[in-house]
């Protein structure tokens, strides 16, 4: 039985769909969903693996700050427990040390009846946790609407306030170009770089993204995206302005997306990542996503490093 790495495609927007479709039997939304993320990137990378012949795994990463980035993996169910993912992993360490990269990084979310072994195996590869997140995941079942309409009770009084002050949400669709822009030059001062709802516009829902307006100025916006089509709305980004951090105003974005999401009909599943680290937004989520139908999920962010920087990669 022959297992080999395929070798390292440079994503590109003509490619990836031929790539992709060589591994049509194992693929799952979430590698299309993660390969389209870095397709119009010039650092995307796809990788492979075959056993005799037949395509078995494959695996979405970027190159970004020095360090190569593994956004997924995924191995065929019948192949699992054979090295494939091993496999995978050697290839993406020689292109890191090939590229003169300095570490390899990872996500992975825990599940224990499904993957509670891999913490342990990616330490035995020379993985370590760097940090932690939480996702919470909520089921738009009728019982979520029941306790969402009581949840809309509970805030009725700040929302109807901040209306009064002139506070109102738009959604992305309909945004004027002039606020928008307003938005982009508030980046990096008044909101976080790190949140630029720009690096999401390619996978944005825009009539379920909203920003919330005062005076002509955003103070919060949520982007909402989706790896299947709209099924499961994932909150990518919720953020406030400085200034306004504590006053309720990503309220009116935050209702207004989930309502926009609920009236679609299409949704099933409404899921919102936060650090581990950030007590207020953990606090926050408590409170906000206290929802009967709701599970959470831990994911670990996994760094290998030591890689040498010996030569630079032509990309």
């Amino acid at each position: 039985m022959n297992i080999r790495g395929f070798d390292t495609v440079k994503i590109e927007p003509i490619n990836i769909l031929i790539y992709l479709l060589r591994f049509e039997g194992i693929l799952t939304p979430l590698t299309g969903y993660f390969a389209g993320r870095v397709a119009l990137k010039d650092s995307g990378l796809l990788w492979g693996a075959y056993i005799d012949g037949v395509p078995c795994g494959v695996a979405v990463g970027e190159v970004k700050n020095s360090g190569l980035i593994i956004f997924y993996i995924s191995v065929a169910e019948e192949y699992r427990r054979m090295g494939v993912c091993k496999v995978i992993f050697t290839e993406c360490f020689a292109y890191a040390e090939t590229a003169g990269l300095r570490f390899v990084n990872l996500c992975f979310t825990q599940n224990e009846s499904e993957n509670g072994f891999i913490p342990d195996y990616l330490g035995k590869l020379g993985f370590m946790v760097r940090s932690s997140c939480t996702t919470v995941i909520v089921c738009v079942s009728d019982v979520f609407k029941s306790e969402w309409h009581i949840f809309l009770e509970t805030y009725s009084r700040l929302s109807g306030l901040l209306s009064k002050k002139g506070y109102i949400a738009k959604n992305f669709a309909e945004l004027e170009p002039e606020i928008l822009e307003t938005l982009y030059e508030m980046m990096g001062s008044k909101f976080s770089d790190t949140l630029d709802p720009r690096s999401r516009f390619n996978h944005m829902l825009e009539r379920h993204s909203f920003v919330t307006i005062a005076n002509g100025l955003p103070t919060a916006y949520s982007v909402i995206t989706s790896a299947d089509d709209g099924k499961t709305a994932i909150i990518e980004y919720m953020s406030a302005a400085k200034g306004f951090i504590g006053k309720g105003v990503f309220l009116p974005c935050l209702i207004s997306s989930v309502e926009s999401l609920l009236l679609g009909g299409e949704c099933t599943k409404i899921a919102y990542t936060f650090n581990d680290g950030n007590d207020n937004m953990k606090k926050l989520i408590k409170s906000v996503f206290a929802f009967t139908d709701m599970s959470v999920h831990e994911t670990l962010n996994f760094r290998k490093g030591g890689f040498r920087r010996e030569t630079t990669h032509n990309k």
